[in-house]
């Protein structure tokens, strides 16, 4: 009968949450100190982001200031897309050569905050709408998608670069290790 499975059920569920109890009572002390490993873990993160986004911002505003923009099409905004996106690419290829774990705080720093507040896509997307709102549509189209193509080929490079880098660094130290 359905009240019978019913039953069967809530017994089951029962036992299974009594089990569960039990087993964190075991484990309370070592479960307790997580959280606040993780906070700690995740505050450094954030603040390596946000001292990364601030330096990034401040440099691309700084830039923005002393570029002068020639005609209708704002090169300082494609300059620094371009720019961080070849950073970004160059510190993913060190850091895909020489692991993860131990570069996670320069990723944090440099990759996610740094290039995240250099560039500025957002502003590359309304710089467009703005040159397509003056009748210069073509070239706001251009623009993007322009500015889309430079930026994955120089991200591309960058990964190469990077690479090539942490290669020939690895050479470096190892040779030096032989020795």
């Amino acid at each position: 009968s359905v009240a019978g499975r019913c039953g069967m059920t809530e017994q089951r569920d029962r036992a299974a949450s009594e089990n569960m109890v039990e087993s964190q009572a075991v484990t309370e002390p070592a479960v307790a100190t997580a959280p606040r490993a993780w906070a700690e873990r995740r505050g450094a993160a954030l603040a390596l982001v946000f001292v990364g986004g601030a330096a990034g911002t401040a440099v691309r505003e700084a830039l923005t200031l002393a570029v002068p923009q020639p005609g209708d099409i704002p090169f300082a905004t494609w300059g620094i897309n371009v720019a961080g996106s070849l950073i970004l690419g160059v510190l993913l290829g060190v850091l895909m050569s020489r692991g993860s774990g131990f570069h996670r705080g320069l990723r944090l720093l440099f990759g996610t905050g740094f290039c995240g507040g250099f560039t500025t896509y957002s502003t590359l997307a309304e710089q467009s709408a703005d040159l397509a709102g003056h009748g210069l549509g073509g070239a706001g189209v251009v623009y993007s998608l322009g500015t889309l193509l430079i930026g994955a080929i120089a991200a591309w490079a960058g990964i190469a670069a990077g690479a090539a880098v942490a290669r020939s660094r690895e050479v470096t130290e190892s040779a030096g290790a032989a020795r």
